[in-house]
């Protein structure tokens, strides 16, 4: 008696294959995955508000790359610097006589024309030796012993960028001119600010700066690219600090219209000499990041 077999789909597909060159595959649904992941190029700004400097450290520029490359600024408010080795803002360049920080001056002398006070260090200089004594360790901010103004903001990022300065706002009396303002730039990939830690996961290897360890007349920054990097400023999971690396421009008061390799400029910066003349100059150095 002959005995009826069935096959299943799969042992019909079997014997199909068996059957045939092997070249037609068995009839069945196709499911096909098309994972797709786009991450757009980020480049975080932290510093402070300007129109809030006392609020605190705060992410103050968002830019995300559109993908047609347009670059988009989610926080339209501008940065304020912070002072060199700290948390805290410069001040207004325009600052007034009892907020030295941030502006190089020098006051008053005494009445009996004896002392000379610097009142950003509460330091008087009493009966000195004219022949010996220079008018040494003129501090503009809190960590300076030189007549040297310094700032810094902090950036991080999934993508290469670079940094460009505008100069305006610019104020010029007496013996000076833009030109007795020298600019200098540095970056670092690491910091502790009084025990917060900067730059534990972040890198510059990639960077290039200009000018490099030369002060340069202060228009000249605005016609140079200050800061470039052609990579991510981020090498490990960590966070926004962890990630950053730090912009530090420097700003050095001059009568010399050369520029000067980096020991000249801050060997002279130790000393706010006579020979500067007398008068005031004074600029707004906007820096604009922009995502390559």
């Amino acid at each position: 008696m002959m005995q009826n077999t069935r096959l299943s789909r799969s042992g019909r597909c079997a014997a199909a294959i068996a059957l045939t060159t092997g070249l037609l595959p068995c009839a069945g649904a196709l499911n096909i995955d098309r994972p797709s992941f786009e991450v757009p190029g980020l480049v975080i700004v932290w510093a402070v508000d300007d129109a809030d400097p006392n609020a605190g450290v705060k992410v103050v520029d968002f830019m995300a790359e559109a993908p047609d490359g347009t670059l988009t600024d989610l926080i339209p408010e501008d940065g304020r610097t912070l002072l060199t080795g700290t948390l805290d803002p410069t001040n207004e360049f325009a600052a007034g006589p009892d907020t030295p920080i941030g502006r190089i001056r020098l006051r008053d002398l005494d009445d009996d024309t004896t002392t000379i006070v610097d009142p950003s260090q509460g330091t008087v200089f009493t009966a000195f030796d004219p022949e010996n004594m220079e008018l040494n360790h003129y501090r503009e901010d809190v960590n300076s012993s030189t007549a040297i103004y310094s700032s810094q903001f902090g950036i991080a990022s999934n993508t290469g960028f670079a940094i460009r300065a505008t100069v305006g706002e610019e104020i010029a009396t007496g013996d000076f001119n833009m030109n007795s303002i020298k600019a200098l730039v540095a970056v670092h990939s690491s910091a502790n600010i009084n025990g917060t830690m900067i730059g534990q996961h972040s890198t510059t290897s990639t960077g290039h700066l200009n000018p490099r360890v030369t002060w340069i007349r202060l228009s000249y920054l605005g016609e140079v690219t200050p800061f470039q990097i052609q990579r991510a400023t981020a090498t490990a999971p960590g966070t926004i600090l962890d990630q950053s690396i730090l912009f530090n421009p420097r700003y050095l008061l001059t009568n010399s219209d050369a520029s000067m390799p980096f020991h000249t400029g801050e060997a002279h910066a130790r000393s706010l000499d006579l020979s500067l003349g007398s008068g005031e100059v004074s600029a707004t150095v906007t820096y604009t990041i922009y995502a390559l």
